[in-house]
Formats: C-alpha cells, sequence, structure tokens
C-alpha cells in the first residue's frame, strides 16, 4: 500500500509539472503567431510554422522523458496544435487579411498545410493519429476556404462546417469574414438572408445555439470581431495583385491546384 501510495504521488507531481510545462508552452506559441503572422518577415521567410514545429518538437522530446502515459502525452501534444490554431483564428478575425492581399490566403493555407505535416509526423509514444491532427486544424482550413468560396456556397458552409468549428459564434464569424473580402453590402445582405432564412425553415439563431461544443472557442476575443473588422493591417507584397472580383478568382484557382497538387502526394 505504501508503495502504491508513493507512486500515485510520483504521478500526481509529475502531471501537475507537465501540466505547468504546457501552460508555458501555450503561452510562447501564442506569443509567438501574434507577432509574427502577417508581418513581413511571415510573407517574406515563411518560416512561422518551421520555427513553431521546431520548438514544439524540443519541447515534446522533454515530455516524451517525462510522461509514461502515452494518452496523456497525445493529449498534450492536441492541446499545443489547438492553441497554435485558435492563435491563427484569432489574429485573422481580428487583424484582418487585406483583399487587396489575396496572396496572404495563399500564404495562410501554406501555413496550415506545414502544421499538419508537422504535428502528423511525431514519432514515438506520443505520435498522433492524421485524423485527429486534421480535426484540431478543421476551423482554420475552414477559415481560409471561407476567404476564397463562391458566395453562392456560404449558405450550407456556415451552417454545416462553421457551425461544427465555431458553434454559436459562427454567424460572427462568417459576417467578419465577408468585412475582410470587403464584399458589397447588396451581396452580404442577400447571403445573410440566406443563411437566417433557409428554405428549411430552422432560424440560424435556435440552429446555432443548439450547436455542440466547438472545436474552437473565439469567445474570449469575440467582441474585436464587431465593427466589420476595422482595425485591419495591410502588409506588402510587392507587385500589386489582381484586386476585386479577379483577384480572388485567381486566388481560388491557385487554392484549388494547391489541393489537387496535395491530393496527389498523398495518394
Amino acid at each position: 500500500e505504501r508503495w502504491d501510495a508513493t507512486t500515485q504521488m510520483f504521478k500526481a507531481e509529475i502531471t501537475w509539472y507537465a501540466s505547468c510545462l504546457v501552460k508555458v508552452i501555450e503561452v510562447d506559441f501564442i506569443k509567438e503567431v501574434k507577432e509574427s503572422l502577417f508581418s513581413g518577415a511571415w510573407v517574406n521567410d515563411k518560416l512561422l510554422p518551421q520555427n513553431l514545429a521546431l520548438t514544439f518538437k524540443s519541447y515534446y522530446d522533454e515530455l516524451l522523458d517525462m510522461l509514461y502515459d502515452d494518452a496523456y502525452l497525445r493529449k498534450i501534444s492536441l492541446r499545443i496544435l489547438a492553441s497554435i490554431v485558435l492563435a491563427y483564428v484569432e489574429q485573422a478575425l481580428t487583424v484582418g487579411i487585406s483583399v487587396g492581399a489575396p496572396g496572404l490566403v495563399v500564404r495562410l493555407c501554406e501555413d496550415v498545410s506545414s502544421l499538419e505535416e508537422s504535428f502528423s509526423a511525431l514519432e514515438g509514444r506520443g505520435a498522433l493519429p492524421h485524423r485527429e491532427v486534421v480535426r484540431e486544424l478543421r476551423p482554420l482550413k475552414h477559415l481560409c476556404k471561407a476567404l476564397t468560396m463562391d458566395t453562392g456556397e456560404m449558405k450550407d458552409f456556415v451552417r454545416d462546417e462553421l457551425r461544427t468549428d465555431f458553434g454559436m459564434h459562427a454567424a460572427m464569424v462568417w459576417q467578419t469574414v465577408m468585412a475582410i473580402r470587403e464584399e458589397p453590402k447588396e451581396v452580404t445582405e442577400m447571403v445573410y438572408g440566406a443563411i437566417v432564412y433557409p428554405e428549411d425553415g430552422r432560424d440560424i439563431h435556435t440552429f446555432l445555439g443548439q450547436a455542440d461544443a466547438p472545436i474552437a472557442d473565439i469567445s474570449h476575443f469575440r467582441d474585436g470581431l464587431r465593427g466589420g473588422n476595422k482595425k485591419k493591417r495591410i502588409v506588402s507584397m510587392g507587385a500589386p495583385p489582381a484586386s476585386g472580383k479577379e483577384g480572388w478568382k485567381k486566388l481560388r484557382a491557385h487554392t484549388a491546384a494547391m489541393g489537387a497538387m496535395a491530393g496527389g502526394q498523398r495518394r
């Protein structure tokens, strides 16, 4: 009994220490994302996801030596990935991406792919199933998609995909995306009407209120989403990209091509 009690005491101490370490790791990653994302260095060097991956790998190796519970180790890794994703989402929605620089959305999608590759490549006892990595990245992937998709596809996307990702805040996320895209007022109102008053008669507010717990909880920064996202920061991309509908048309084509390439590589 004494041995069991001593073992439980050590496990409790190790778990407490690991929990403290995870909080420190989360703070480090959130700080780096907020300081680097959408900066000139982020655009030109493309090093943010690689730096995040290398930093996490060093922490991960330490956790491997410290923890013997494989399930707990995987849980910690997913929690850290979720923190990184939420930091990306917060920056994208509160700082904003200028429609005048659609190349920034391409860069954001590239970061998502890099993070997916890095966290799926973890080895050892804490290796993460690819499906769990994909699930944690869903909100960021769908944010990228919302920034590039045709407005005609948005009704079901908001009610199905964004509802799963952001729960009751899905409509608010969509409104912020439309502000970032600088869509004309009449287009926003038309899509809003289709979302709020669908043919199936499901009231959007009741519908969103019945959503399960979201993958990404944005409640701590949701107040920053109101008012049309006025705090935009435009990053210079060198030669000015095509603007307006033509710019987004080219961006959607580029994004689709990247997706096709990624699909071919996985096969």
